[in-house]
């Protein structure tokens, strides 16, 4: 049986507790980016919820345009039948 130096015993402790501790430090940084990829797919989800709310408020915004335009186009077409009557009557 062949027994260890002092000195090899202390360097395969030392080799041991290294071991331990780079295991140790995988599983504090495997739990911190698992704790960063739910936050990114919470920021994520939150982010596509915003961007249907945009396009929502951006139709809902185009529906207003039209319906501004079609409102000044009958402001426009009332103004222009307005002057008319009031020619005619002038002139009479």
């Amino acid at each position: 049986m062949n027994v260890l130096s002092r000195k090899q015993n202390i360097m395969n402790e030392i080799k041991k507790v290294k071991q331990e501790w780079i295991m140790d430090q995988k599983v504090i940084l495997r739990a911190k980016l698992n704790q960063m990829k739910a936050k990114n797919d919470l920021i994520q989800s939150e982010k596509d919820i915003l961007k249907e709310e945009i396009d929502v408020l951006k139709t809902k915004e185009q529906e207003w345009k039209t319906k501004e335009n079609e409102l000044n186009s009958k402001l426009q077409d009332t103004l222009r039948e307005n002057k008319i009557l009031k020619r005619i009557l002038q002139g009479k």
